[in-house]
């Protein structure tokens, strides 16, 4: 089952991943984003977000360490262990996010406005 992976583009893909989540077509969203400062902190932001809309705390895993959108996809491959996701994004961001991460080595698949959408919801760990 795969891993609902949001890089950017919030609170339009949490509500799509919460609608993932709930369905049972993923099993976990990796909430990928910077932590770089302070007083700034996206993963934390995305999962209270994702918290006030439902979305169980177990399924919420968090990386402090996507400070690009190839970080988020090589940390989701290495270190997360991801080998299939899925990426929300809205318009050109998703085309941009699976270009990306096909070029690190992922896999994953689109859902949002780009073209890339249109090849369907799922495919080989190959973007995200």
């Amino acid at each position: 089952m795969p891993v609902a992976i949001r890089v950017r583009c919030w609170p339009t893909g949490l509500r799509w991943a919460r609608s993932f989540t709930k369905a049972g077509k993923v099993k976990a969203l990796l909430m990928t984003g910077d932590n770089s400062e302070q007083y700034y902190n996206e993963p934390e932001a995305m999962r209270r977000y994702a918290l006030r809309l439902g979305v169980p705390y177990a399924a919420i895993v968090l990386d402090y360490a996507g400070f690009r959108t190839y970080d988020s996809c090589y940390r989701a491959r290495d270190i997360f262990q991801v080998r299939q996701a899925i990426s929300g994004q809205p318009g050109f961001h998703l085309d941009r996010a699976l270009l990306v991460c096909n070029a690190a080595g992922g896999g994953v698949s689109g859902r949002g406005g780009g073209r890339a959408a249109a090849r369907g919801l799922l495919a080989p760990f190959d973007v995200l």
